[in-house]
């Protein structure tokens, strides 16, 4: 596993403000990386916000795959409709900095939906920083909690078993693995896609 905090070096990006990284074409997005402020995955407030946003949509993913498809992409004029997860390979879902308004260049957030893993927010380590994908991962945890209690408060049916993802037991089990790799004093990433 690539530890990110070790490849971002002492030159800043001229655009970004942020830490140049002399990898960038290896790095392309992911849900967590230790920064100096958060070194330690399971003690980050990243890791309470993923765990946060996989319990708030646990049962409900159909209806924010919806909403997020419909934020991003508008295709229905209505504040309620459900989007089956994909059954085999994912659906991904690329949010810019126009949509954003970060004033950053380029793709921002990389929206990964599966069976196997549930919803997913990966960012660009390149353009965000930890406080902008912090920021981020607050709003799309907000987003849940109000779409969960809309499908409540109407009595919406939640998803049914054959419908949901597998993610809150895929989170459990990579959380496990940092465990075991934090024993072992090793730094690692979450999400790293390569």
């Amino acid at each position: 596993m690539i530890d990110l905090k070790s490849l971002f070096g002492g030159k800043k990006d001229k655009k970004t403000g942020f830490p140049q990284n002399k990898f960038d074409e290896k790095i392309k997005f992911a849900m967590w990386w230790p920064s100096d402020k958060d070194e330690d995955f399971l003690k980050s407030k990243g890791m309470k916000l993923i765990r946060g946003l996989y319990k708030e949509m646990d049962g409900i993913e159909t209806y924010m795959f919806g909403h997020l498809m419909n934020m991003f992409s508008p295709i229905k004029d209505t504040p309620l409709f459900r989007v089956d997860l994909p059954k085999d390979g994912r659906a991904m879902i690329y949010v810019d900095e126009k949509v954003l308004g970060t004033g950053n260049r380029g793709r921002l957030v990389m929206i990964c939906v599966s069976k196997e893993k549930g919803i997913q927010f990966k960012f660009n380590p390149h353009l965000c920083s930890p406080e902008i994908r912090e920021g981020l991962l607050s709003n799309f945890l907000k987003i849940a909690k109000d779409k969960r209690s809309f499908v409540m408060k109407k009595k919406h049916p939640l998803d049914a078993e054959d419908e949901k993802s597998r993610g809150p037991e895929w989170l459990d089990s990579l959380i496990d693995a940092f465990k075991k790799h934090s024993k072992e004093g090793d730094t690692m990433t979450l999400g790293l896609e390569i």
